[in-house]
């Protein structure tokens, strides 16, 4: 089972303090899954000397209210680098929840490659969460695709990085293959590929956007974009913005938005982005920072 995300982000914070073998962390935490975590480490002898003591000076006598977490001094003393690295790439790659199959793992993360190359007509370069985009980034599992890829003879892995607490990664590549037998490889696949023609009679329909059980769609359109989670404040502004007429006010107030003015406008600000990326629609939210509202401007 994975750890949670307030771990990952403990786990962040070690990695952070490399190579120093003392690991001193003043953190503010929710719950005490982490504890778990920091003692399956002593138990692999990965650490040793682990001491979690809360504050007394930033937590309070009385009135202790458990939303606002507790303040906990960690130290411990690292016996093992490799194997706390090797604990956070099992935890990274569990990250993508709903991974695509491996073919279809593999075939996107080949491409993204290959366009890149050809892009910077080198075959030796960093590719990083970005070059994947957004949706896929949330469904490949990196690490597992680009190790598979070495073993196949496609690449040589020069060394990645990766951001437990944040799901970013970076790793330096070289291909073994030229820019001569990539190109035709490109060359071929576009050759094969089908163009799809929307009717006529389509055409002159004016498509709208719609949400439905956490898929946002467009009609005549391939893409989607999925937002997991009913109960996520993502879900909330779709579900609440698409009901309502275009142009119709949504702020703090707004029924079932359930969301203070600045998480509301963050909020906005990701969708739109996440929808400026996959349907090419910018400014999906307009924001009135102001005024603290904001509205939908696409149909």
């Amino acid at each position: 089972m994975a750890i949670d995300y307030e771990s990952r982000q403990l786990l962040g914070d070690i990695y952070g303090c490399k190579p120093n073998q003392r690991v001193t962390i003043q953190k503010r935490l929710h719950s005490k899954g982490f504890v778990e975590m920091l003692e399956s480490f002593q138990k692999k002898k990965a650490i040793k000397d682990l001491a979690i003591l809360k504050d007394e000076l930033k937590n309070p006598l009385f009135g202790y209210d458990s939303e606002k977490g507790t303040v906990y001094n960690i130290n411990f003393t690292v016996r093992s680098w490799e194997k706390l690295d090797n604990f956070g790439e099992e935890e990274y790659n569990k990250i993508v929840t709903e991974p695509y199959g491996k073919e279809k793992q593999l075939k996107i993360t080949k491409e993204v490659i290959i366009d890149k190359a050809l892009e910077l007509e080198n075959t030796q370069f960093r590719i990083d969460d970005d070059d994947l985009g957004y949706p896929d980034k949330e469904h490949i599992v990196i690490l597992e695709m680009l190790d598979e890829l070495q073993k196949e003879g496609f690449l040589e892995s020069l060394g990645c990085n990766f951001y437990i607490d944040t799901g970013d990664f970076e790793c330096d590549i070289k291909l073994l293959k030229d820019l001569k037998e990539l190109k035709a490889e490109k060359a071929k696949k576009d050759g094969s590929k089908k163009q799809k023609t929307i009717p006529k009679n389509e055409q002159t329909q004016s498509p709208k956007f719609r949400f439905n059980q956490g898929v946002m769609f467009r009609d005549f359109c391939n893409e989607i974009l999925i937002i997991k989670g009913e109960n996520t404040q993502e879900y909330r502004l779709l579900d609440t913005a698409i009901a309502l007429p275009i142009g119709e006010r949504i702020d703090a107030l707004t029924e079932n938005i359930e969301m203070e003015w600045r998480q509301l406008y963050d909020t906005a600000r990701r969708l739109n982005g996440k929808i400026k990326d996959i349907f090419k629609i910018d400014n999906f939210f307009q924001i009135d920072f102001q005024n603290k509202k904001l509205h939908r401007t696409v149909e």
